[in-house]
């Protein structure tokens, strides 16, 4: 799966994201892409390198209880799709 977008995150009070680290997030998220079997979670949940508000549990890295059971939802999708289950 790819790597989710972690714009805005503060752990323990530093902020957590910087330009280089979305830069090598974008990068091997790009590789994970050519592989067959890979499932862009990222895609799924994230919009202009940040999660969506409504997969987003606060703290702009986690996901929200409701966001975590549409990312199962879509995994199984993507699973049956990819004729792996």
């Amino acid at each position: 799966m790819t790597i989710t977008p972690a714009y805005g995150n503060i752990n323990g009070g530093v902020f957590a994201w910087s330009e280089e680290k979305e830069k090598i997030r974008l990068a091997v998220n790009h590789e994970l892409l050519k592989m067959p079997h890979i499932i862009d979670i990222a895609g799924f949940v994230g919009e202009d390198n940040k999660l969506k508000s409504e997969f987003d549990y606060g703290d702009h890295v986690h996901l929200s209880n409701e966001g975590g059971k549409q990312v199962a939802k879509f995994i199984e999708e993507q699973l049956i799709r990819k004729r792996m289950i």
